[in-house]
């Protein structure tokens, strides 16, 4: 009835009696995981716990998630500190985007001065303030149309699917935001 109460994989099976009931086989201690959770947060669960395989569930079970089914995703690269993916995922996602015949837009951001302001004010409070430019900026895109990654030390990008008058317009529209 739509609820999750073991798990039968092969090894369990094997050298086991055709006659044996899968409840004296099944294992009991399964991995629920909401179907909204997000990717990383999915496979460090799935990590703790030391289970290849978990469940997803809403209200009901709508589907099952192994390990191998999320390196891909946890094996981006990630700046730590902004939580935004690095300059590859910007490239995969522009040439995937090109290669289906979409035209891209890229923007550049650099911080005017940080490397003076990180030495006035700490690295403290330097890194503060790029976390706050990555929500800053993220705040101003949409994500089905765009993607944004630390690109360097104080600098971001964000590739498109805007035109150019419309990417040169967000540009502005974060520039403002940012100062």
């Amino acid at each position: 009835s739509d609820q999750v109460v073991g798990m039968v994989a092969a090894r369990h099976l094997l050298g086991v009696p055709d006659t044996t009931p899968v409840s004296e086989v099944m294992s009991t201690d399964v991995l629920l995981l909401n179907a909204e959770m997000p990717i990383r947060e999915a496979a460090s669960k799935m990590s703790e716990k030391g289970a290849d395989v978990a469940f997803v569930i809403n209200d009901t079970l709508s589907g099952m998630v192994r390990a191998t089914d999320l390196i891909a995703e946890v094996s981006r690269s990630y700046d730590p500190l902004t939580r935004l993916p690095w300059q590859d995922a910007l490239r995969e996602w522009s040439i995937e985007k090109l290669r289906t015949g979409h035209e891209i837009s890229i923007l550049f951001f650099d911080i005017d001065n940080f490397g003076q302001f990180n030495k006035q004010y700490d690295h403290v409070t330097g890194d503060r303030v790029l976390e706050l430019v990555a929500r800053t900026i993220e705040r101003e895109l949409d994500p089905d149309l765009t993607i944004l990654c630390r690109y360097g030390g104080d600098e971001f990008a964000v590739s498109t699917l805007y035109m150019s008058d419309e990417a040169h317009q967000l540009a502005a529209r974060i520039a403002r935001r940012v100062e």
